[in-house]
């Protein structure tokens, strides 16, 4: 059974073609599953992978290079077996998303289901159907709810309406209760902005991993001369 369908716009929906080719012709009895993606376009999420995550950061300190060496490996383990929760924190530009994008794939690659959304843009789009009255959408609280694995990505809550905090506690409280496998991803400053009761769930050490990154922002910067990086 082929499961590839458009849940947000078509536009975001990760094209697993070549790879439904590839599955039909080595493994023709086994099923298809697509990704629900909500806010990153196919190309970003493709080319988001461990193998091209950079490990060195950019001009980043050796504590941040270990920091981004140890939520590599966190990434790795959890990618293999999704379970329980994992929450990467860290500044913007660090790598977060990067990681994130790379379990989603290996997801695809292990023909297992997954949910990514990219929190922002997801809340709008949630509001956007329901003030439409198209509550029986594929696109649904219930579907972030049950998903096998959601990943949520720069979850925050700066312009979150009192209507998408309870939405996001509605979620995360669900798939607590479920033990459901979710990854989060945030900088330090939003997840002291959280909801009380969403941050105590995001950091409860008996279901979740905060792994935090020290690495300091990727975008914007020169990367050092090989001489220099030697230096350190």
């Amino acid at each position: 059974e082929m499961c590839i369908r458009d849940r947000f716009h078509s536009k975001n929906v990760y094209d697993v073609r070549s790879q439904v080719e590839l599955i039909h012709k080595y493994a023709p009895d086994k099923p298809i599953l697509a990704i629900e993606l909500c806010g990153m376009s196919e190309e970003a999420l493709k080319a988001m992978r461990f193998r091209n995550f950079d490990v060195e950061g950019m001009n980043a300190d050796e504590e941040g290079r270990a920091s981004l060496r140890i939520a590599l490996e966190a990434c790795r383990r959890f990618a293999e077996v999704p379970e329980d929760w994992l929450v990467l924190i860290g500044p913007v530009g660090s790598g977060k998303t990067h990681l994130a994008a790379a379990v989603a794939n290996r997801q695809l690659e292990s023909r297992r289901p997954v949910c990514f959304a990219t929190v922002p843009e997801l809340l709008d789009q949630l509001r956007d159907l329901y003030s439409q009255e198209r509550k029986r959408s594929v696109l649904s609280v219930e579907l972030l709810k049950t998903c096998p694995l959601l990943i949520l990505d720069d979850l925050r809550v700066d312009t979150t309406t009192a209507w998408g905090r309870e939405k996001l506690y509605q979620i995360l409280n669900y798939r607590y209760d479920a033990r459901l496998a979710t990854l989060v991803t945030l900088t330090d400053p939003a997840l002291e902005s959280l909801d009380e009761r969403i941050r105590s769930r995001l950091l409860d050490p008996k279901i979740s991993n905060p792994v935090p990154i020290g690495a300091p922002d990727y975008r914007g910067q020169a990367r050092p001369s090989p001489r220099a990086r030697r230096r350190r």
